[in-house]
């Protein structure tokens, strides 16, 4: 979009900057210093110095790129943060996040107002109108008045206390559903939860498209310095070996996928496509800052075969000059050596020479005519000499440009497609986050509850970043002090850690307060239908996914083997997010409750409103083609009401255990795909984590408002 309405940059990063860190930076962290200071006393002291933190926090959140000294960054934003605090503590969030709003269109829009192009006058012009929005709205806002008015102290933010007690609002106790699930659907969930099993079990893809990476760090990490030593290659103690897997479908991927068939693909594979592997960086962090540059890098795929590898020169570094000529006859040379091919039977598609101030790079491109089945594409072989030594060689698909443009062209509107959807989802999660912080307040708040998400949350998050530090820390540049990442890395991790449970268990706890009375009966019979549910939707998912065109190869997740412990990570992985989709339908389902009153009123709306959830959860994932997303987010749509409507109304306790059920079932497809030696223990262990978490969750929807104080 920004593309065609160069003036939609600046506005709508403006917006989001504003909206966002305001309510991060300041709403929460002051607003809730507050709260616990009205709660444990010397409130006073607990705003200040959430009101100091904040300001660090925020200059220190700004300082994610290289800056001498290291803290300039955080220096610079500390008067513009404590500002920002002020204007919040005094009037509250609104006028903060439009300060911060103009404030940051002014930077964003500095290449609008520099340009000469035709007709930017009018993206100019655009620029300014919308910033001026605010005082548009005074001007009419005077214009109605005639006159000029004094705001009433009460609207100041610094006026602002909560209610001394619980407020006597009716409308806001919990509304009991009428009758319950009635004996035929209880049938028909039992006999659609077995045709689910069955559906899932006939449709649902099994097979690894990738394959399987079974050779573990440790041994990675050994079979690349031997690959270095075969190349004459013995690094000092002073170089890190930093490894992380790399594993994802790209381009080339989905353009064979596509233009050929699975045996292609296949074959293709083995040859030209990158497979699930390990890079292994040897890096160095101390010393000259320009020799920093230099790294060698080793590619290590399925039980142990390296198949690339890569030295990384700085450019500054002296070296040979030598012409096209004798550089053609080392790449040809090269070829020899990493294949069967012959480089005379090869097309040469480039010779691109790069001057450097110390020598003259070549990178020879040849295409492999005779072993790429396809008539569209080629398959290729590059050659990078530095100097006169080869620093990498390595086997690629070319993708057609029209087809590359067409692909690109759609993805961009189907990631803008998914992020409106991702920020929908954002949003209800935040409202239902600013209600737990509302049902606090009023002393209706299910406090041990949200310490026990809380801190589960949290806690997941720690062992996240510690299991899975070995992948961070390969993403470490050389160019930056090592210090400053190490920090930055812990700081952001545990940040957004904090946030992130903070607002779940906030949300969760909102829903609790807000639950009425379950109808009966409980027990075994419930735990059969949320199963019975559970598998169902299961099924029938597979079976929209089996019908969906297919686009891109099935690949299994790999991400769990980067961790220190595989194991734990394939365990707790699924964790969070199973957390955070249950909470997330139990406020769409609190809340459709709330405003029907029981499904008593607005039900043409509400239903409306479901089935456009259906699209909004599908639109959160990967869209594969706007067709079949419209398709698949209606059903299920009109499954999330039909199955609202029927059961989940009358016992808001299946959700958790509905959902537990398709995830657990995901997660036994991912290790059946058997891509790592994690992948069936760490299953299993998902499985019994989350069956237990379940188990908890569903008694204390059960329970009712018994914990709240």
């Amino acid at each position: 979009l920004a593309t065609y309405f160069p003036w939609l940059t600046s506005i709508a990063v403006s917006l989001q900057a504003g909206f966002m860190e305001e309510s991060l930076f300041r709403a929460v962290p002051i607003a809730g210093a507050a709260l616990i200071g009205r709660r444990f006393g010397h409130r006073r002291a607990w705003i200040v110095g959430a009101f100091f933190l904040q300001a660090l926090v925020f200059g220190a959140a700004h300082a994610n790129y290289p800056a001498q000294p290291a803290y300039a960054r955080l220096v610079e934003l500390i008067i513009p943060s404590l500002g920002f605090g002020l204007l919040y503590l005094y009037f509250g969030l609104l006028p903060a996040i439009v300060l911060h709003f103009a404030f940051d269109v002014v930077w964003f829009a500095l290449p609008l107002f520099v340009s000469e192009a035709p007709g930017v006058w009018f993206d100019q012009l655009l620029v300014v109108i919308l910033t001026l929005v605010p005082l548009w709205l005074i001007f009419g806002l005077r214009w109605r008045a005639r006159q000029w008015v004094e705001v009433p102290e009460e609207e100041y933010n610094r006026s602002w206390a909560p209610p001394e007690k619980v407020a006597q609002v009716e409308e806001e106790a919990p509304v009991s559903p009428t009758g319950g699930i009635s004996p035929a659907v209880g049938r028909l969930l039992l006999i659609g939860g077995l045709m689910g099993l069955v559906l899932w079990l006939l449709a649902a893809d099994f097979q690894d498209d990738a394959p399987a990476l079974t050779v573990g760090r440790s041994d990675a990490k050994v079979l690349a310095r031997e690959a270095l030593a075969d190349q004459g290659v013995e690094l000092p103690v002073a170089w890190r070996a930093l490894s992380s897997v790399q594993a994802g479908v790209a381009q080339p991927d989905r353009f064979i996928w596509q233009a050929g068939d699975e045996e292609v693909y296949h074959d293709l594979m083995a040859e030209y496509l990158p497979p699930p592997h390990w890079r292994v960086r040897f890096a160095r962090f101390e010393g000259d800052l320009a020799e920093r540059a230099e790294e060698f890098q080793v590619f290590v795929a399925g039980a142990g075969h390296v198949y690339r590898l890569r030295h990384r020169l700085p450019e500054a570094r002296a070296a040979a000059s030598i012409a096209e000529d004798e550089a053609r006859i080392i790449a040809h040379t090269a070829v020899r050596n990493v294949s069967h091919l012959d480089p005379l039977q090869l097309k040469e598609v480039s010779a691109v020479e790069a001057k450097l101030p110390n020598r003259r790079d070549w990178t020879f491109t040849f295409a492999d005519t005779a072993g790429y089945p396809l008539s569209e594409g080629e398959a290729r072989i590059a050659v990078r000499i530095a100097g006169d030594q080869v620093v990498d060689t390595y086997r690629f698909v070319h993708v057609p440009e029209e087809w590359a443009r067409q692909e690109r062209n759609q993805r961009n509107l189907t990631s803008t497609i998914s992020l409106f959807c991702c920020m929908v989802i954002f949003m209800v999660m935040l409202a239902g986050a600013i209600g737990g912080i509302v049902s606090w307040s009023r002393k209706n708040f299910p406090v041990r509850l949200f310490w026990t998400f809380f801190g589960l949350l949290f806690g997941l998050g720690i062992i996240a970043l510690i299991n899975g530090w070995p992948a961070t820390l390969a993403r470490f540049s050389t160019a930056q002090p090592l210090a400053n990442q190490f920090l930055s890395a812990i700081g952001f991790s545990l940040l957004g850690s904090l946030f992130l449970a903070a607002g779940v268990a906030l949300a969760i706890g909102f829903v609790h307060a807000r639950q009425g009375p379950q109808a009966e009966p409980g027990g075994a019979r419930l735990i059969l239908w949320g199963i019975s549910l559970g598998t169902l939707a299961a099924g029938l998912g597979a079976l929209v996914a089996w019908a969906a065109p297919s686009l891109s190869p099935s690949w299994a997740q790999y991400a769990a083997v980067g961790g220190y412990l595989p194991v734990l990570s394939a365990g707790l992985g699924p964790l969070p997010g199973y957390i955070i989709s249950a909470t997330l339908f139990l406020l769409v389902f609190t809340a459709v409750d709330r405003f029907t009153g029981g499904w008593r009123h607005r039900r043409g709306l509400f239903s409306a409103a479901l089935v456009l959830l259906g699209l909004v959860i599908t639109g959160a994932g990967s869209i594969e083609s706007l067709p079949f997303w419209l398709v698949s987010g209606l059903l299920a749509g009109v499954g999330l009401l039909l199955a609202y409507l029927l059961v989940l109304r009358f016992h808001f306790a299946l959700i958790p255990l509905v959902l537990a059920v398709m995830v657990i079932l995901d997660e036994l497809q991912q290790a059946l795909y058997q891509a790592h030696p994690s992948a069936i223990p760490g299953a299993l262990a998902a499985a019994i984590l989350m069956g237990g978490l379940d188990v908890l969750w569903v008694r204390k929807l059960g329970a009712g408002d018994q914990d709240l104080p």
